[in-house]
C-alpha cells in the first residue's frame, strides 16, 4: 500500500519530478516475522495538468525467496501505473471540468457519502489492484464514478447530479448506484462440513439533494459555505437507511477547512457507509468470528469449524440501524497537504475512528499517514510512508503498515475454510536516487 501513491492520484504532484525523472531505491526490513530485501524502479511525468507515475517492487522474503504473490494475478501486474491523474479546470463556468484519478484508492467518497465513503483499498497484502476515479461537470450537469480495481473489479459506483450555483447559494440534486459483484456470504452448507463462501452480486442505490449559501468573496480569497443536505440509501433488498446532515465550508487565502455532522437512521440491518475504510476486510470478516452451531457434533465428528461473519451476513441478521451518526474535519492547503478525521457512530457495530495525513508536495519531506481502527473492535490498521531527499538527488524512504492477510477470499486456499482475516506487519527502510530525464527542468 503506497500512502504517497494515494496522495498523489489524489493531488497530481509528481514525487520531486518536473517534466519527467527516473529512480531507484534498495532497502530491508521485516514482512510479517520474516527478513526481506526489496528493490524499487519508477518513472515520474508531469506536465499541464497531469502527472504519471510507473514502476513496481520485487521483494525476497526469507524463507520464501522471491515473492511471487506481489505478481501472480493480472491486476497486480496492472499496478505498475503507480499513479496518475489528468485535470482540466477552466475559467469558464460553461466549460467541461475533467478530473481523473488513477492508482490505489484513498479515502474515497461517492457524492454525500451513503453508499461509498472512507474506501481505501491495499489492505490485503496479497492482493493489490489498480482503482480510477473520474468527476466530469458541464452546464449544471455532473458525473463521477469509481472503480476499485481496473482487471478485475469488486466495488464500482457512479453519481449523475445536477446543480445551479449562484453567487450566494447553490442547489444539488443527485442519484448513485453502486455494486460489490462479489460480494460474500455464507454459503448453505449441511451439517459437520466444512463452512464456505459463495459470492454474488450486491446493488445499492442512493438519491440526494443539497442546499447551499454563501458569503465571500471566492474560493481563492475568503468564503464562508454552509450546505444542508439529505440521503436515501438502499442497499439490495438487505437495508435502507436515510442521512440528514450539515457541512461547512471555509476558504482562507487557498487553505479550505470543512467540517460536517451527519444523523444516520436505518433498518435492522442498515450500515451506514456501507463500503467504509475497513470495507477490504469487513466484506470478509466483520466483528468477531462465530462457531458453526448448525448441529451439535457427534463424538467421532470434528469440532465445529470457527466462521467469519461478512458484513453481508451480519447485516441480514438485523441488530444494526437504528441510529448513527458521523463527524468529519478536513483541512487542505495546496502548499502543505491535507489532513482528515472522522468518527463514525455505528449502532449494533463497533465505532470506525479515521485519520489521514498527505504531505506530497514538500521539497525536501514528504509524508502520509492513514488509518482505520474500532476503538472498542478488533480492526486496527494503519500505514505511514515517510521520504527525505537528500543532497545529490538521494533520498530515504521509511514505510511501516500494519495491514491483513486473508481479507481477499480469491487468494486464500480452495480447500481451507473461511477464516478471520489477521493482521499482519511490514517495514522497509530504503536508500535511492532520482534522475533527471533529459529536457526535463531542474527539481532544484
Amino acid at each position: 500500500m503506497s500512502l504517497l501513491g494515494v496522495a498523489l492520484a489524489a493531488t497530481g504532484s509528481p514525487v520531486w519530478a518536473q517534466d519527467a525523472s527516473a529512480s531507484a531505491a534498495v532497502g530491508g526490513g521485516l514482512f510479517g516475522g520474516e527478513a526481506v530485501a526489496a528493490a524499487d524502479l519508477g518513472v515520474d511525468l508531469a506536465g499541464d495538468g497531469y502527472a504519471l507515475g510507473l514502476g513496481g517492487r520485487l521483494r525476497w522474503v526469507a524463507g520464501e525467496g522471491v515473492r511471487g504473490r506481489d505478481w501472480d494475478a493480472p491486476s497486480e501486474w496492472a499496478t505498475v501505473i503507480r499513479y496518475g491523474a489528468y485535470v482540466r479546470d477552466p475559467d469558464d463556468p460553461d466549460a467541461l471540468r475533467v478530473s481523473v484519478a488513477l492508482g490505489a484508492l484513498g479515502d474515497v467518497r461517492l457524492g454525500r457519502g451513503g453508499i461509498v465513503r472512507g474506501y481505501t483499498t491495499g489492505l490485503d497484502v496479497d492482493h493489490h489492484g489498480l482503482g480510477g476515479q473520474v468527476r466530469l461537470e458541464r452546464a449544471g450537469l455532473g458525473f463521477e464514478g469509481v472503480i476499485d480495481d481496473m482487471v478485475a473489479p469488486r466495488v464500482t459506483g457512479v453519481r449523475a447530479y445536477w446543480y445551479r450555483h449562484r453567487a450566494d447559494a447553490a442547489l444539488e440534486f443527485g442519484a448513485s448506484a453502486a455494486a460489490d459483484v462479489s460480494a460474500p456470504r455464507a454459503a448453505t452448507i449441511a451439517p459437520g462440513t466444512m463452512p464456505a463462501l459463495e459470492a454474488g452480486v450486491l446493488p445499492m442505490a442512493a438519491v440526494d439533494a443539497g442546499i447551499s449559501l454563501r458569503r465571500g468573496e471566492g474560493r481563492q480569497r475568503s468564503l464562508l459555505e454552509g450546505t444542508l443536505y439529505a440521503e436515501l440509501i438502499a442497499i439490495s433488498t438487505v437495508a435502507a437507511g436515510a442521512h440528514v446532515g450539515v457541512e461547512v465550508d471555509g476558504w482562507l487565502e487557498g487553505t479550505r477547512l470543512t467540517a460536517r455532522t451527519e444523523l444516520q437512521a436505518g433498518t435492522g440491518g442498515y450500515v451506514a457507509g456501507w463500503v467504509g475504510p475497513l470495507y477490504e476486510r469487513d466484506r470478509v470478516h466483520l466483528g468477531e468470528p462465530t462457531m458453526d452451531t448448525q448441529a451439535e457434533p457427534a463424538p467421532t465428528e470434528p469440532a465445529p469449524t470457527q466462521l467469519a461473519p461478512t458484513q453481508l451476513d451480519r447485516a441480514r441478521a438485523g441488530g444494526l440501524g437504528h441510529l448513527g451518526a458521523h463527524f468529519d474535519l478536513r483541512v487542505a492547503d495546496p502548499a502543505l497537504g491535507e489532513l482528515a478525521l472522522s468518527y463514525a457512530r455505528r449502532p449494533g457495530l463497533p465505532d470506525v475512528a479515521t485519520a489521514r495525513l498527505a504531505a506530497p508536495s514538500l521539497r525536501a519531506l514528504q509524508g502520509a499517514l492513514w488509518a482505520a481502527l474500532e476503538p472498542a473492535g478488533g480492526a486496527r490498521t494503519v500505514a505511514v510512508e515517510v521520504r527525505v531527499r537528500l543532497p545529490r538527488r538521494l533520498f530515504v524512504v521509511a514505510e511501516a503498515a500494519r495491514l491483513y492477510r486473508g481479507a481477499d477470499p480469491a487468494t486464500a486456499p480452495a480447500a481451507a475454510a473461511p477464516a478471520p482475516a489477521a493482521s499482519f506487519w511490514s517495514a522497509t527502510l530504503s536508500l535511492g536516487a532520482t534522475l533527471d530525464v533529459a529536457g526535463a527542468r531542474s527539481a532544484e
